[in-house]
């Protein structure tokens, strides 16, 4: 595998970590314990983890297998599945906003 593929895997891991040093710092600067500090980077992990890595790679992942199987044979099967994941990309945060508000 070359290493361009995992390139957007970097930048993903790499938004986390600075997600979880940034929301860290803040709270080591306003005086917040070290447990509380780390409660702080501990939820922000899981969250980051939930919101900007699992469940876009889920739904994109869904996506372009669905397109894979629905282009199968045509002329478009080389770049439509791609095209359709990125394509679901813009509408994610919405949808993540209001699962996250429970509402479907």
């Amino acid at each position: 595998m070359f290493a361009h593929k995992r390139s957007p895997d970097a930048v993903a891991v790499g938004y986390v970590a600075a997600d979880v040093v940034s929301q860290s710092s803040k709270a080591s600067a306003h005086g917040v314990s070290d447990a509380g500090v780390q409660r702080v980077a501990a939820q922000t992990t899981v969250f980051q983890l939930l919101a900007s890595i699992l469940t876009p790679f889920a739904a994109i992942h869904t996506q372009v297998h669905a397109f894979q199987k629905l282009l199968k044979n045509t002329a478009a099967a080389r770049y439509g599945p791609s095209a359709a994941g990125l394509a679901l990309i813009p509408f994610l945060p919405a949808r993540l906003a209001s699962l996250a508000l429970g509402q479907l």
